[in-house]
């Protein structure tokens, strides 16, 4: 489930500047859309812990960056965060992961991406996440499963 379109790339003056390698830098990791901007979540190439989140806005057809700030998450793994979602009710994102032990789970984090400190574990292997009626959280699953996330 999900939408495709091609609109403009997000540039990083770093990941042009990598002539040793074919990958860049930063590498996309989440999309959400909150406040009218579109916030992206990215991972660096070498560190599964540093994550970089942008607000972009389109302004006369051209994104342009709103806020662009760099966290570290120190709890996750090789795998790291790889979903995101954004909750208009509460003003924060929740997070898809996997922590040091391999585990899959979910956490919140404030429009900052500052952690809370609390996650918690999910079963099974979730691709996606996505807010519901009544912000309630569903989850998606590799066989074309979305379920309801219960805390």
């Amino acid at each position: 489930m999900g939408e495709i379109f091609w609109y403009q790339s997000d540039n990083f003056p770093d990941n042009t500047s990598d002539t040793t390698s074919t990958f860049m830098y930063w590498s996309g990791r989440g999309l959400a859309s909150a406040n009218m901007n579109l916030v992206v979540l990215y991972r660096h190439k070498d560190d599964s812990t540093r994550y970089r989140e942008r607000y972009l806005h389109v302004k006369n057809n051209t994104l342009q960056t709103v806020l662009d700030t760099t966290v570290n998450w120190d709890y996750l793994d090789n795998k790291g965060a790889y979903s995101m979602e954004y909750n208009t009710e509460t003003k924060e994102f929740w997070v898809l992961g996997t922590d040091r032990l391999n585990q899959n789970i979910i956490f919140e984090v404030d429009s900052n991406f500052v952690y809370y400190g609390r996650f918690d574990f999910i079963n099974g292997n979730p691709m996606g996440i996505t807010i519901g009626p009544n912000s309630e959280l569903y989850l998606s699953y590799p066989k074309r499963q979305i379920e309801k996330f219960i805390d």
